[in-house]
């Protein structure tokens, strides 16, 4: 509260009183969040750091808090999926903002082949499978 007082040349004077009220209407400022990106599944990056890489700041409030929630949703294979992460800051007056990005997960490379066997020619297989199938009957055949 502030009193202003006012005074004439005849030493007349009137009082008043002023009352000023600050308000913070103003949410905190979130800045660092990646933007929306996709990925290989096998090269999913790191989570930001709260208050490293996604930092935060407010006009009132030297300390907001800043929070994250991660969302997985789940896509058509185990390896393909979104996580949206989600950061809100709240200022000690309670104003809040948030901020997110998408991270979108895909499979799309195909599997690679790892010891596999050399190739075998038709013509050895065959005369195997017919060494196979043929042996029994030779062996009764000798019995008789």
């Amino acid at each position: 509260m502030k009193v202003w007082t006012a005074t004439d040349a005849c030493g007349n004077s009137a009082t008043t009183q002023q009352i000023i009220t600050v308000q913070d209407i103003d949410a905190p400022v979130i800045s660092g969040v990646p933007s929306d990106e996709t990925v290989e599944c096998d090269a999913v990056p790191p989570v930001p750091q709260s208050g490293v890489d996604v930092t935060v700041l407010d006009n009132c409030d030297a300390t907001p808090v800043l929070t994250l929630q991660n969302k997985t949703i789940n896509g058509g294979c185990p390896n393909s999926y979104q996580i949206i992460r989600t950061w809100t800051a709240t200022d000690i007056c309670g104003n809040t903002s948030e901020a997110s990005y998408t991270l979108t997960v895909e499979d799309t490379q195909a599997p690679e082949f790892s010891n596999v066997p050399f190739d075998v020619p038709l013509n050895v297989m065959m005369h195997c499978l017919l060494m196979i199938l043929i042996s029994p009957i030779i062996v009764i055949l000798l019995q008789v």
